[in-house]
């Protein structure tokens, strides 16, 4: 029971002394869609959500800066991924699971008072760092024969060889971290916040195989809440 207390008193005492700073600690939760980006297949959008806390500060002179860690759950169905030739991989389809760090800078805009409640447009923009800690998806390859030969893959990320009448079909596994840029607007009213937020990858998350580059994307909206 006295551990409880003490818990409860410690948190307490932080989220006072967080609403007493320009620091501002936040939570979001969300989704939206994502895919991968090849340069020819073509791409079928996964729903996607996220879920995260941040920390957020808005001076006097509307500047904003938010620092972040989210859960993403990232994904992608496509097809045509190579030429059609026996052994080609024609289609994937991938479930990733991302832990993203990020941070970003902003300005508010037209801040203004309706029925006595104060919204503000926070236009803002950064960058992110993100690490997948499980993957797992299915993969169809061209026999030569017409058909194609549909293989579950369990983890994503180690290279695998699968083997069907005689014949050998590689995997080559992905790569676990990522990086890119964001960009959002958030609508804030009062401690409540309406958060659109687009993410673009700059790492080739695949190096054989698949294409000759492999890129995240991901739309979201999420809502928020300020202490």
């Amino acid at each position: 029971m006295k551990k409880i207390i003490y818990t409860a008193v410690i948190l307490l005492g932080s989220i006072g002394y967080l609403q007493a700073q320009p620091f501002r600690l936040g939570f979001d939760a969300g989704g939206g869609v994502s895919s991968l980006l090849m340069p020819n297949p073509s791409l079928t959008p996964f729903l996607t959500y996220r879920a995260g806390v941040f920390v957020a500060q808005l001076d006097s002179s509307g500047e904003y800066s938010e620092y972040g860690i989210a859960y993403r759950k990232a994904g992608a169905r496509t097809t045509g991924l190579l030429e059609h030739y026996a052994g080609a991989a024609r289609n994937i389809e991938l479930n990733i699971h991302y832990i993203d760090v990020y941070h970003d800078w902003g300005v508010v805009r037209n801040t203004m008072t309706l029925f006595k409640t104060k919204a503000s447009f926070i236009h803002k923009s950064g960058f992110y760092v993100g690490y997948a800690f499980g993957g797992d998806g299915r993969i169809a390859y061209d026999t030569g024969a017409g058909a194609l030969l549909e293989k579950e893959i369990g983890n994503i990320f180690q290279d695998e060889t699968f083997s069907h009448a005689g014949e050998t079909y590689p995997f080559t596994g992905f790569k676990r971290w990522d990086y890119g840029l964001r960009f959002g607007t958030d609508i804030l009213i009062n401690q409540f916040s309406i958060r659109l937020h687009t993410m673009w990858g700059l790492r080739n998350l695949h190096s054989g195989g698949l294409d000759k580059w492999v890129l995240n994307a991901a739309l979201t909206v999420s809502v928020g809440y300020i202490l």
